[in-house]
């Protein structure tokens, strides 16, 4: 039978924190921390390297401040949108290197840029990565009714690589420049 989690408040959260030892700097802008952040996200995540066993039970180093853990949690946080920031660059860079490359090595319509002679088939474990994978899912999303690609289609009668790439997983764009014969590259 699974085990079942009681209810605590932030009040109640912020007693057992200080009965382990836990020094609160603003106790006001703790609660509400752990208002918007919530207890295990906070706590639970970086609560390790403060704590140390004391006869079977966790107890706080002494002169632990809640706001030494929150720096922690506050660390990771910022770290992470940093990575996730500098991901979403990249990748945006790459979908425009991808179709400035296509663009002018085989033109803007789908229907010629899409040609499997273009492209150089590879071996993969997944089919959907294999040269055939791709390009069916590239013509897939040619043709799909997402603007602006429908937009595209239907008053230019092409798609140009940037408004496909664009609107491609981030998955299907790597493996295919994986594809690029060496020209490309």
């Amino acid at each position: 039978m699974p085990k079942e989690f009681d209810y605590t408040t932030v009040e109640q959260q912020i007693k057992i924190l200080r009965d382990k030892g836990l020094l609160f700097d603003d106790e006001m802008l703790a609660k509400k921390r752990l208002e918007r952040y919530g207890y295990y996200n906070i706590i639970n995540s970086y609560k390790e390297p403060y704590q140390y066993i004391n006869n079977g039970k966790k107890e706080y180093i002494s002169k632990t401040t809640f706001e030494q853990i929150y720096s922690m949690f506050t660390l990771d946080h910022n770290l992470r949108n940093s990575i996730m920031a500098s991901m979403l660059d990249l990748e945006a860079c790459l979908r425009s290197a991808a179709a400035e490359v296509i663009s002018y090595s085989f033109g803007t319509d789908h229907n010629s840029y899409l040609n499997f002679r273009n492209y150089r088939d590879r071996f993969s474990k997944n089919p959907k990565f294999t040269l055939n994978g791709i390009l069916g899912a590239l013509h897939t999303n040619a043709n799909s009714d997402k603007d602006p690609i429908k937009y595209y289609r239907e008053k230019h009668q092409i798609v140009p690589p940037w408004i496909l790439l664009k609107g491609t997983y981030f998955s299907v764009l790597i493996n295919y420049i994986k594809c690029f014969k060496n020209e490309q590259k």
